[in-house]
Formats: structure tokens, sequence, C-alpha cells
């Protein structure tokens, strides 16, 4: 069984299959509860309206339709592409890049999606993108009809178009293989089984909402309780709520989302919220900051949340989505090293307060093969050495559509084995994977490495008045020097104070004590402007690009040490 698609049809051929998705409308009630059975009638009458090979967008809300055109577009042997639905104001450039670059020829959605984009984007603009087909118009009829040859591994079944939080968007090809390959290592590594109940807001079209929230509950059999990023992001409580009615074991999120949570639910809130069915929750973004996992802990140790049932991994859409996870049962690796030693890509364990504390991102599994290498020379790092992460395996995706050239950059091979160049710099301890950052957003000043990571958690850290994991660090060139530049978000209620002076002293301060640095530029921005991914990373690039162009929502900046703004 090395396509999904067989996975399914053999699960249902044995009268075996458990997995139902129950998609919560606000966040809280019931809107549809399907069985697999259910969701396959459906995709199987859509993959008549399909044709093989061709890419089809899916621009849908998340739920239950989604999951029905996906595996429609599996089933029919078409090459299905996720996407964020365009708002009225973000523009449909990207929307209509996308198209042209994978050759789209049909769209999924439904009328209210449609509608809506024609509304903001003009009826002929949405025609000249591709054809559209509305889900309401499937009805699901399976009556004398014979499945179709299903897809072989080596067949693409995917493009997921990356975040953009470094570069241009690119589309990742994913195979059938590749999805299997990876649903094993999600699967051994979580242990899921036809017991797990899992709870999910994830994006759907995000490469971890779509893997682990929609692929992981069929591949292993086992029940999903779903909403949207939005319901969770008016209240949080409800992600606490729901694995409380539903006994959820497993779900996970990005770091800020764990911040998100101790800031944002109130105690009183807490009174019904029961954690201790959970097995696993994991934390699957970098950097995975200690003191997030600590005051998680702190705060909901009340509720039946304990520290070993936290995973950390480390992962990205080039190899479908998980690379590593720490251990079931053992709460995650916290490690202090020396604050010079890592600025020079050597890791020496320490105790002292001039340290950087990270966080294990756990073990590779099964056919998964790490490398630390060195960027500049390309040879092999030895442990406890900085480098770049290299990963193999069947998990390891085809490369990016039409780029060839950034192909042979990315995917290499040595001795016989395919790697994927991640750009991510990291070192192995004991075995154990730990993420330092990206190698295009690492800052070099006066001949130190500085991670942006690391700047940006003392900036947020050092005023009250400043918002939590909404800051960027990223450097400038200035007659041929580089500079330091931050750019961080207020809080709201911060937000219109007569005097920031009292904020930059402070940051700056803490900066130049914990760093050694002074930043050319400390803006100060206005709440939830700072460009960010879909998956909530913060776009440094895209901060240095609105930093050049002065188009940041800027309060008040602090220029080599003159402040400018409000008096």
């Amino acid at each position: 069984m090395k396509t999904l698609t067989r996975v399914i049809e053999k699960r249902l051929e044995s009268n075996k299959a458990k997995t139902i998705f129950t998609f919560l409308k606000d966040g809280e009630k019931i809107e549809r509860s399907v069985s697999l059975v259910e969701i396959r009638k459906k995709s199987l009458t859509l993959l008549r309206m399909l044709q093989k090979k061709t890419a089809v967008i899916i621009v849908l809300p998340q739920g239950i339709s989604f999951i029905e055109a996906f595996l429609g577009c599996l089933y029919a042997q078409a090459i299905a592409i996720p996407l964020a639905i365009p708002n009225k104001n973000s523009g449909i450039e990207n929307f209509q890049a996308i198209a042209r670059d994978a050759n789209v020829s049909f769209g999924i959605t439904n009328r209210q999606t449609l509608a809506n984009l024609r509304k903001w984007f003009g009826a002929d603009a949405l025609a000249k993108i591709c054809e559209w087909i509305l889900v309401e118009d499937v009805e699901a009829d399976t009556s004398d009809f014979s499945l179709p040859e299903l897809a072989k591994p080596n067949d693409i079944a995917f493009l997921q178009y990356t975040s953009g939080s470094t570069a241009k968007p690119k589309a990742v090809v994913v195979t059938h293989e590749n999805i299997v390959a990876n649903s094993e290592i999600i699967q051994k590594c979580f242990q899921n089984n036809a017991e797990t109940v899992s709870v999910c807001w994830l994006p759907s079209f995000h490469d971890m909402g779509l893997i682990d929230g929609i692929v992981q509950p069929i591949f292993s059999n086992f029940q999903s309780v779903l909403m949207t990023p939005t319901h969770f992001l008016q209240k949080p409580i409800r992600w606490f709520k729901a694995i409380t009615e539903y006994k959820g074991t497993y779900s996970g999120a990005p770091n800020f989302a764990f911040d998100f949570c101790v800031n944002r639910i109130k105690d009183e809130e807490l009174n019904d919220v029961d954690l201790s069915s959970l097995r696993c929750l994991y934390n699957g973004s970098e950097p995975i900051r200690p003191q997030t996992m600590r005051k998680f802990f702190e705060r909901f140790a009340v509720v039946g949340f304990s520290e070993n049932k936290l995973f950390t991994c480390y992962g990205l859409a080039e190899a479908t989505l998980a690379v590593t996870t720490s251990k079931l049962g053992s709460k995650p690796s916290v490690i202090k090293v020396d604050e010079k030693h890592f600025r020079q890509n050597q890791i020496l364990l320490t105790e002292t307060e001039l340290s950087v504390e990270l966080v294990g991102c756990g073990f590779a599994y099964l056919d998964t093969g790490l490398k630390i290498v060195n960027p500049d020379t390309l040879e092999e790092c030895t442990e406890r050495e900085t480098g770049e992460i290299w990963v193999s395996g069947k998990s390891v995706t085809a490369g990016y559509l039409n780029a060839p050239e950034i192909n042979g950059e990315n995917f290499v091979t040595r001795d016989g084995t395919r790697f994927l160049r991640t750009g991510d710099l990291g070192f192995l301890l004991n075995g154990e994977l730990f993420v330092a950052g990206r190698i295009k957003d690492l800052i070099i000043l006066r001949g130190k490495n500085h991670y942006p990571q690391d700047i940006e958690q003392t900036t947020f850290s050092s005023h009250q008045a400043l918002q939590t994991n909404a800051c960027a660090a990223f450097s400038i060139e200035i007659d041929a020097e580089e500079k330091l530049v931050i750019v961080q978000e207020l809080k709201r209620a911060f937000r219109r104070i007569a005097d920031y002076n009292s904020i930059f002293n402070q940051a700056m301060t803490e900066i130049s004590q914990r760093h050694g640095v002074a930043p050319h530029d400390l803006v100060l921005v206005s709440p939830n402007t700072l460009p960010k991914t879909t998956s909530g990373k913060i776009q440094r690039g895209k901060c240095r690009e609105l930093w050049h162009s002065q188009q940041l929502n800027a309060l008040a900046f602090l220029r080599e040490y003159l402040y400018y703004g409000k008096n």
C-alpha cells in the first residue's frame, strides 16, 4: 500500500475503516461528522469531473468539503494544489501567478467563495484562471461506478506552495510515495492507532494541517476533530475545550500558539477544561522557545497537562512534513550553550549566564537520514559543530516545479544518496537534532554570527509593551558594512502612549548587554502589521523590503540612538 488511495481501498475492503472527521463550524458546534466511506463517495463522484495529470487548485474553507476535494484529486490522479483563499485586501496577483506556474485547468470551490472572489477581483479575472467546479453541484453517487486504476507511488499527488518566509513561494512536488513514507514516520513517532483522537485547527492548505491534520487520521485510522484557525485565534480556549469534550489524545501547533494560549486564555475559562486525555501535544516550528514551553507547563498543569506530554519536532515542506521528533513520554531536551562559541558555530555546554538556551527537535526515524554539513566547504561537520541540515529518505520530495537550477542547488547526491539541503542551520548532540536558524537569515556583524531569533526574543522580552513573537531582526548594508535593523510590534494597549523613550531605552540596554550589538534602526510598529506566513512565521525578507521602501507602519523609531516619534 504505497499510495494513500490504496490504503483507503484496503481498509474499506476489510471493513476496518474507523476514520471519522468531525468539523466544528464555529469552533464549538458540530457542522458535519462523516465517515471515510461517506467522504469516499463524494470524492469518487468528483473524480468523474477531473482529468488525469491535470493541475487542480482547491480554494475552499476549512471543512469536510476540502477533504472530499483533496481525495477526489488523488483518486482522479489529478494534481491537487491546496491554496489559501485570497482576501479582498491582498490582491489576486499571487493567486494568478500560481495558476500560471502550475498550468491549472480546474478550480474546486464553493458558491460563497466564488461569489466573493468575483466581487473582489471581477468575474473575467476569475474565468481566465481556470474552469470552476462548485462542491454544491457534486452529489455523491457511485452507482454503477467502476473504480479506475489508482495512482502509482511515483505519480505526483499534490503541489505544496511554500510559505515564502525567506523567498518567493515555490511549488514543492509531493508524490504518493512521499505521503506514505512521511505518514509512516508520523505514525511511528507518535504511536498513532485506531484509538487515537486528533484535534486540529491548523490550515488545511498548509503542509502541517494537510499531512498531519487530514492525511494522518486516514493513514493511521483514527478520529479527527477539526476547526478553523480563525476560530482558534478568536478564542483559543476552543482548542482546549474540543480536546476536553472529545477526549483528544493527539494535537499540535506552531510555537506562537503556545504563547498565544498562555497570554489570551483567562483563568475562569479553564473551569471545565481537562487536558489529561492528551498523550501528545507537539510544538512543530522553529525556533521552539524554552521559555514558551515553561510558561505553558506552569499555566496549564492545573488542567492536567504535564511536560512529558509535549513533543518537539522539526520538518519542512520539501521533506513532505516531519523530519525529526522527540520521544514519546520523555520531556523535550533543553540545553545551555556558551554564547561566544555558539556564534563561532561550536557547541560548548555551560551553565553560565552568558549562554544560549536551545530545545532539541528530536531524532530521525525509519529511513530518514541526517547530515550536518559546512555550507561553504560542503564537508561534514563533527558532532557539536553547527552546519547546514541535510535530509535523506523517501519523504524527501521530487523537488520544485519548473525550477531546474534551484533543484540542482537544493537537492544533491553524495555517496549514492540523494539529500535535501534544507537551508537550516543546526547541530547534533547525542544523535538529537538542534536547530539554530536559517542560513539566509544569519546576521554577521563585525565578523560574529548572530541568530535573528535570539535577538528577537531579547527584544520582545525587554518591555511589557512589546508583543511576544512579533519581532523581525535582519541585516542591511550601509557603506559596505552590515548593520542591524529590528522591527517590533507594540501590544494594542500601548499603541497610543505619549512617549516611547522608556521602551527604546529598555530594549537597547537588553540588546547591548545580551548580544554586544546596537541596532542601526529599532522600529516600533502597530499591532498585527508585521508580515507573516500562513503558519505564523515572521517574513524577515519581506520585512527588509518594507524597511527599504519605507512602507513599515512605524509609530516611532530609534536610529543610531536618535529618537523619532511622538513626544
